[in-house]
């Protein structure tokens, strides 16, 4: 079994989890800050970006601080034209005392 937290801005959305699967929650937007090196694997299904303008920036940013090292982040994204029209191939995020520069190149997007 795995330990698993949900995360949404709906209070509706996380009592449904609860019930379901007895999944806990916690209401949290993205621009919120996530718990410090604190999981191993994140997915953001049925995605809540493309909301405010820095969702995607903030779940990068947040996902970075919050998994562990070696931890996997996957996002499904039902709005591939918002992703493509605010993607970056090159982002700098600023946290506490240090500074990540990242370079990504994406050729294709695949949604099944």
């Amino acid at each position: 079994g795995h330990h698993v937290i949900s995360f949404d801005k709906s209070e509706e959305m996380l009592n449904f989890a609860y019930k379901k699967n007895g999944i806990l929650g916690k209401r949290q937007s993205l621009d919120e800050e996530f718990p410090e090196n604190h999981v191993d694997l994140i997915l953001n299904l049925n995605t809540s970006i493309g909301y405010k303008k820095n969702d995607l920036k903030n779940l990068l940013r947040n996902s970075y601080t919050s998994l562990k090292k070696g931890g996997i982040l996957i996002i499904d994204l039902m709005n591939p034209a918002f992703f493509y029209k605010n993607f970056e191939e090159q982002m700098i995020f600023n946290f506490k005392d240090y500074e990540v520069n990242q370079t990504i190149k994406i050729n294709k997007i695949y949604k099944n």
